[in-house]
């Protein structure tokens, strides 16, 4: 009993599979066209009743057991070698599903004259959201920008400049600076480290881009180092670090964020720990987004953080 139960789990995979293979073959067909390819020999093979039930197989297996010796005494126990043989069927059956439909694809894909797509243009077709970009890594030194393909940040509204809100996991926000590259995919958003900390992204991620309007100057912001950082330094990080950073760079920032400066050859880590705002403008409502001018005081007060205390 124990084993009819697991060979009928393992026809229900089978056939749970075989509908899975066909829904992803339907949304492939849809995205890449008709293609012949998909129409071959081959293909039928694959999401056929015959391959994916083992006719063949079974028949050839059934043949098999039939060249035994009719005479056998009980103690042979030939069903039982028939029952492993099926189950030796099953087994061959769920990896050629696997690796042949996944050939078949790869070979639609790259074969297609109508569709030249990466994998990461394929996943986020799937998505079905524009403003969803997978992250690349940026080798810009440029700490406050991401960069987009010209005509992706056409297809998304955007300009060369615009302040962008960026969306990672677990709801984290940021903010940045867009700017154009046509040496970056399609599909893709180059992501430098700062801003990847901040979102709690990787390399490999998606994350999401809409635009940012009417983001103002803020009055004053203050800064604090992390304590892991700043060990053995001397002298004053305010005219080494933080204002070379934000000076004449009208740099966006979010309150709770952290930024990496350089300088005396060695880099700091700083959070973003206070924002004020001149309230007394009428129909301003202050907020944890912000931009650096040339009239923002920036203090550099406080003891340093220690990097157990970072609450982000």
């Amino acid at each position: 009993n124990l084993w009819n139960k697991n060979v009928r789990s393992r026809r229900q995979r089978s056939l749970s599979l075989q509908g899975q293979i066909k829904q992803h073959v339907s949304v492939l067909r849809s995205k890449l066209g008709n293609l012949d390819l998909l129409n071959r020999k081959k293909s039928s093979k694959v999401f056929g009743y015959t391959v994916l039930r083992g006719g063949a197989s079974k028949k050839k297996a059934k043949g098999a057991a039939s060249e035994t010796p009719k005479k056998s005494s009980k103690k042979n126990k030939p069903k039982v070698v028939e029952k492993v043989e099926e189950t030796e069927i099953l087994e061959a059956e769920e990896t050629e599903i696997v690796s042949t439909t996944v050939s078949v694809v790869e070979e639609a894909i790259k074969s297609s004259p109508a569709v030249k797509v990466d994998l990461a243009t394929a996943i986020l077709k799937r998505i079905n959201k524009p403003n969803m970009l997978i992250v690349d890594d940026s080798p810009s030194e440029e700490l406050s920008t991401v960069a987009v393909e010209p005509s992706k940040m056409e297809a998304l509204g955007l300009f060369e400049g615009d302040y962008v809100l960026l969306k990672g996991k677990k709801k984290t926000t940021t903010i940045a600076i867009i700017t154009s590259d046509p040496s970056v995919s399609y599909a893709k958003v180059r992501v430098p480290s700062t801003i990847r900390s901040n979102l709690r992204i990787r390399l490999g991620d998606t994350v999401s881009i809409s635009s940012l309007q009417e983001v103002k100057a803020a009055k004053s912001i203050t800064v604090q180092p992390f304590k892991d950082t700043v060990q053995g330094l001397k002298g004053d990080l305010f005219d080494v670090y933080v204002k070379p950073y934000f000076k004449g760079k009208f740099r966006p920032i979010k309150l709770k964020d952290t930024f990496t400066a350089r300088g005396g050859m060695r880099e700091v880590e700083f959070k973003i720990t206070q924002i004020d705002w001149d309230t007394g403008k009428e129909g301003f409502s202050p907020s944890d987004f912000c931009i650096v001018g040339e009239e923002t005081e920036i203090f550099c007060d406080g003891d340093p953080i220690p990097r157990e205390e970072d609450s982000r």
